[in-house]
């Protein structure tokens, strides 16, 4: 699985290098995107594959930098009830140009229900990721690996926490999604 996933991120780069003006960001736009994503990871210590699909609304607030909101659900094998809301910031390297690198920093609540055991916390990112416009308004978008920690508990037993820190520069977590400029 992963040489695919590598497969098409070394295809996606060569195929899109050919930076041509005119398109990309500028300060005061507005976009909105849709996401999914798969992660290996270990929650409530279980090792889970979890795949998820989110919605972005971003606001540019300079020619490089958004800011913006993220909510979304996540399907993790026996594990219900799974949501995630995160306000997110990206900064775009070359942000006129139809192809760009950026760098997403986030920070969010979650809850996912395990064996009717209710897990609430909050998880902070940094990412790094690729952006090409393949039309005027319309991008697609990856993002690969992240530096990350995350902190959650039980409704059981509140004064149990987990604490984890990860960091994960490989294609054990990445995200594909549309963008839409309005």
């Amino acid at each position: 699985m992963r040489k695919i996933w590598t497969t098409i991120l070394i295809i996606f780069i060569l195929l899109f290098t050919n930076d041509l003006h005119s398109q990309g960001f500028e300060k005061n736009q507005f976009t909105v995107s849709a996401n999914i994503g798969v992660e290996k990871n270990k929650l409530a210590n279980m090792d889970n594959t979890n795949y998820h699909f989110g919605l972005d609304g971003n606001l540019f607030i300079s020619n490089n930098t958004s800011v913006g909101f993220c909510f979304g659900v996540t399907d993790i094998k026996d594990i219900k009830n799974n949501f995630f809301i995160k306000m997110k910031s990206n900064y775009y390297a070359t942000p006129k140009r139809k192809f760009s690198v950026f760098g997403s920093i986030s920070a969010g609540y979650f809850e996912f229900k395990s064996e009717n055991i209710l897990f609430k916390g909050y998880d902070f990112d940094i990412a790094p990721g690729i952006n090409y416009f393949i039309s005027n308004e319309l991008a697609i978008n990856a993002s690969f690996g992240r530096l990350g920690y995350r902190k959650y508990k039980s409704d059981i037993n509140q004064s149990i926490t987990t604490d984890e820190l990860k960091l994960q520069l490989n294609l054990s977590q990445i995200n594909f999604g549309l963008l839409y400029r309005l």
